[in-house]
């Protein structure tokens, strides 16, 4: 097949279909490169699977499978640990089958209605029920009221449980401690508490479901592995016996597209539109960027009360240069809520001042996708 150099489109894969392949790559971002293209020929020849190898962390540079042959490695155990990610599985599991039913089956079908898990229609089995909300409104106190509630099979705001249901709440937020004293400060009624106190379970801070995180000049990479969550499932479904094995998915990756931009002398990660990824959780006041648009709105209204004041006599009065002045009107010229934003401190991490003072577009909703609202 040639080294990392030739291209795996110049190799006949055919004969791979079907077959479940491991890529063991060199400790090198040549090494990495080939087996993403190596990956991309395989699933195009239609393997069954395919698992790359992860080099151990304490490997040097251009390690491979020589090298650990000859330092006298486990091969074996190596392969069966969890240094592998696998990135396609079976294309069974990525063509499922879609059924259509005519209309005269649908409406004369006898099944009744499944039970809404909440009513009404709130959340059905098999559904979805997104809470959102602003940063620091509630949601994590309302959402631990609501699951409680639920457990206990009482309504809640509207939330109607059919009966008291089995909950667990996997939450990324807090560490126990913190978790013991939120629920202490809710203050629940005790018969709720009785209620819910063996249907509801609740993680403390999970970390455990990133398993690691590759920047490409064009997209995030990230692998997901719910280790440690047949234990959970041990834990909270007393039907399954503490011995029984419970198959641990494998590993997930996906990719979210980004790009860089550089402002300020920092680099920031950008969706492909242009928008932050990574709004700040606090407020953040630039000082400098109220000022020119508190400056820009009082030159503005200088010239609008004076018809002969000119930009150029502005800046002579000022002492300022006529260009910042310019720019500084221009600021009138943004959207209400962009304005807001940043006299509250809300905008986008990235913005700078020498974002708002070049040129922008007129339009309000093109102004919010070029600056990152």
């Amino acid at each position: 097949m040639g080294g990392a150099s030739m291209p795996p489109g110049k190799t006949d894969l055919t004969p791979m279909a079907g077959k479940h392949v491991t890529i063991w790559p060199d400790n090198d971002p040549a090494g990495e490169k080939y087996a993403e293209a190596m990956r991309k020929a395989l699933q195009q020849a239609g393997v069954a699977s395919i698992n790359i190898l992860q080099p151990p962390p304490d490997k040097p540079p251009k390690w491979d499978a020589a090298d650990a042959v000859a330092e006298g490695m486990d091969i074996a155990a190596f392969l069966k640990g969890d240094a592998r990610l696998v990135v396609n599985q079976s294309p069974e599991a990525k063509a499922p089958s879609y059924k259509a039913y005519s209309l005269g089956s649908l409406l004369n079908d006898p099944n009744p209605m499944p039970d809404d898990l909440i009513s009404k229609r709130l959340l059905t089995p098999g559904g979805m029920l997104v809470i959102g909300g602003a940063p620091k409104v509630g949601k994590s106190d309302f959402v631990l009221s609501l699951l409680v509630r639920m457990a206990a099979g009482v309504s809640f705001l509207g939330f109607e449980p059919p009966r008291p249901l089995r909950i667990l709440y996997l939450q990324a937020e807090i560490q126990k401690p913190y978790l013991i004293e939120r629920l202490r400060l809710m203050d629940l009624p005790e018969d709720i508490i009785e209620k819910a106190s063996n249907n509801l379970f609740v993680t403390p801070q999970m970390r455990l479901l990133i398993q690691r995180i590759i920047v490409h000049k064009d997209r995030l990479q990230i692998t997901l592995h719910p280790t440690g969550m047949a234990s959970l499932l041990h834990e909270i479904i007393p039907g399954i016996p503490a011995n029984t094995k419970i198959d641990h998915a494998a590993p997930v990756t996906f990719d979210i597209p980004i790009q860089f931009k550089i402002r300020g002398g920092r680099r920031y990660i950008m969706t492909p539109d242009g928008q932050d990824i990574a709004q700040p959780k606090t407020q953040k006041f630039e000082s400098n960027m109220i000022k020119a648009i508190i400056q820009g709105h009082g030159f503005q209204h200088m010239l609008d009360r004076d018809p002969d004041l000119t930009v150029m006599k502005l800046a002579e009065r000022k002492k300022l240069d006529h260009g910042y002045i310019a720019k500084s009107i221009r600021m009138t010229q943004l959207a209400p809520d962009i304005i807001e934003a940043i006299l509250a401190g809300c905008q986008p991490q990235s913005l700078t001042l020498a974002d708002l003072m070049r040129s922008f577009p007129d339009a309000w909703e093109e102004q919010r996708r070029h600056l990152g609202f």
